[in-house]
């Protein structure tokens, strides 16, 4: 069974007859008549009466006609649902951030991308990196946004800015006076080697920036330094600036957090510890036209 002979059944049953389906369907009358004969032919069962030159539906062309009447609604309804996907103002967007960035970012890009797209079904979904790789990768996001920890083949990266990882400090902490400025003028140094004696908060190693932060003591700092492990970035910044301990963070966080006048921040490598967020997409499934300007909306609020 195609939609042709969906359409041809019924043509004839709409016209009354061979000549007038023929007329409405553009085709010669004997191809008409043969086709229906061979459907007929095909199922063993006649699908309509011929009554005085009329074609009349039999009890089997009766439950033909409503079948094949819906599944041609439906396939209309298809193709117009499938034509409105052209249109970026249309269909879905299914993307991934982690908690922190979610809630930095998303007020300053959700209004703007309404405005944009009112029409496109928005779903968010917050979790760490890692969980959204995995649910990126089943098909169930369309892009989500993250600090780079390795690349990967099924992926696509949009680099959308570098980020230096920081170490931070409550702003009158006493080390921040033995800090070093950096030949080319950004964060100074304070090496980690001088904080032996403080408390690291540190993310879990479920986070990128955990597993980051704790490499970094391992360089730096014997195995029985104090630490506290937290599961919420903000937490652990807080604690930083009311004196509790260090921590670590990347830069474009610290005012976006609100935190510039009661943080002190530091590179404390040779080298700035940089990593890269970026927005990541499927290499089999690109995300549909309406991602790159929520990706350039990401890209602008980051600064």
């Amino acid at each position: 069974m195609d939609f042709r002979e969906l359409s041809y059944i019924c043509a004839i049953a709409h016209a009354g007859s061979i000549s007038g389906a023929a007329e409405e369907l553009h085709i010669a009358q004997p191809s008409l008549s043969r086709f229906l004969q061979q459907t007929e032919a095909l199922y063993g069962l006649a699908l309509f009466h011929r009554v005085n030159g009329r074609y009349l539906p039999t009890d089997a062309g009766r439950l033909y006609l409503e079948e094949a009447r819906e599944i041609l609604e439906r396939k209309e309804i298809l193709n117009a649902r499938l034509a409105r996907l052209k249109d970026p103002d249309s269909g879905s967007l299914r993307i991934g951030f982690s908690p922190t960035r979610a809630a930095t970012l998303l007020p300053r890009i959700l209004p703007a991308f309404r405005k944009m797209y009112p029409h496109v079904d928005l779903r968010l979904r917050e979790a760490i990196a890692d969980e959204l790789e995995e649910e990126l990768n089943k098909g169930e996001l369309d892009l989500f946004f993250c600090d780079l920890e390795r690349r990967r083949s099924p992926f696509s990266y949009q680099i959308l800015r570098r980020e230096e990882i920081l170490l931070i400090l409550a702003a009158g902490h006493p080390a921040v006076s033995q800090a070093l400025p950096m030949p080319d003028g950004g964060f100074s140094r304070l090496p980690l080697e001088l904080l032996s004696g403080e408390t690291f908060l540190l993310l879990t190693e479920l986070h990128r920036l955990g597993r980051h932060s704790r490499s970094a003591l391992r360089r730096h700092l014997p195995a029985d330094i104090k630490t506290l492990t937290l599961g919420n970035l903000r937490a652990a910044a807080e604690l930083v600036c009311q004196g509790y301990g260090a921590s670590f963070l990347y830069d474009s966080l610290i005012p976006a957090l609100g935190f510039e006048n009661r943080l002190a921040a530091f590179c404390f490598e040779p080298q700035r510890l940089t990593t890269s967020y970026a927005a990541v997409s499927l290499k089999s499934a690109p995300p549909p036209p309406c991602a790159a300007a929520f990706v350039n909306l990401v890209r602008q609020a980051l600064g």
